[in-house]
């Protein structure tokens, strides 16, 4: 409350006042302050400086939108006062105060810069190999993630991990971190079928890519070794034998798919995972011998 009757105070004195009187007043605070400023060392304008600031921003997180925009439309109209009484002179000493302390920040900018970069050096200089090898990394897909396509098709609007594919032409050359590639592996079934060879393809696959369009001969390709499909076509010695000392190994990927499926920890004895296996097991024999497991 002291403050803003302060300011009304003075508002209404300045209000009342003359274009002379003004003048006299501004030039008396600018010789004041420029022999206060000359006189103090370093640290006392650090300080200075430091309080002005935090007095600045405490005023202002405390004043409602009314009052700054009072505040600014005020600060406007001063600049725009002084500036139209400035002489030629006092406006060229203004510019060439701006582009001394527009050139001191650059200055402070670069030194801090270099410094910055002295210092990373340093960090990085007590890294060990498995740490630089994760920071680079860690930089190569931020680069990544920064070069994102930003086509009408592929835009920013998705987040990161829900970008989705769309411009598959070329997506071998240009992998992007941001694309779930997973959720695109279902290429369909090996539905088409060969005029010439009567190999298997998927849809959309290009003609030739198996024989060429019939120029290379593949009729000496055999689905399995000689030695595989004579060994299925006769009788294995001991069958039950071999099952039991295989099974879990063989039946380890049917017990990993059905933990996936049911949430919950599945025996490597539960019979639906064996006769899976089992099952799987005579249709792979039964397309090389042609003879079922229990012959």
């Amino acid at each position: 409350m002291s403050l803003s009757s302060q300011r009304s105070r003075t508002d209404a004195a300045r209000s009342c006042e003359s274009v002379e009187a003004r003048q006299i007043r501004l030039e008396s605070d600018r010789e004041r302050h420029a022999d206060s400023r000359a006189s103090e060392t370093y640290t006392q304008r650090e300080a200075r400086l430091c309080l002005q600031r935090s007095r600045a921003s405490f005023s202002r997180s405390i004043e409602d939108d009314e009052e700054r925009e009072t505040r600014l439309r005020r600060d406007r109209s001063q600049h725009a006062l002084s500036r139209s009484l400035e002489t030629d002179e006092q406006r060229e000493e203004r510019r060439a105060a701006a582009r001394q302390r527009y050139h001191e920040l650059l200055g402070d900018a670069s030194t801090h810069l270099s410094q910055e970069r002295d210092r990373i050096q340093e960090i990085r200089g007590t890294w060990s190999d498995e740490q630089r090898a994760a920071q680079v990394e860690q930089d190569r897909l931020r680069r990544n993630v920064n070069q994102l396509s930003t086509s009408d098709e592929e835009s920013t609007v998705y987040d990161i991990e829900e970008q989705p594919w769309l411009n598959k032409e070329g997506s071998g050359f240009m992998y992007n971190v941001a694309i779930n590639y997973a959720a695109y592996g279902n290429i369909g079934a090996l539905e088409e079928v060969c005029a010439h060879c009567q190999a298997r393809k998927w849809k959309g696959e290009p003609n030739g890519m198996c024989c060429a369009s019939g120029k290379v001969d593949n009729r000496w390709i055999v689905p399995y070794s000689p030695v595989l499909s004579r060994t299925f076509q006769t009788h294995i010695a001991n069958p039950v034998t071999l099952w039991e000392k295989y099974r879990h190994r063989l039946s380890e990927d049917f017990l990993r798919a059905l933990r996936r499926a049911n949430e919950d920890e599945v025996e490597v004895t539960d019979g639906r995972v064996l006769n899976t296996c089992l099952s799987s097991l005579q249709d792979v024999v039964i397309s090389i011998g042609g003879n079922p497991l229990e012959r």
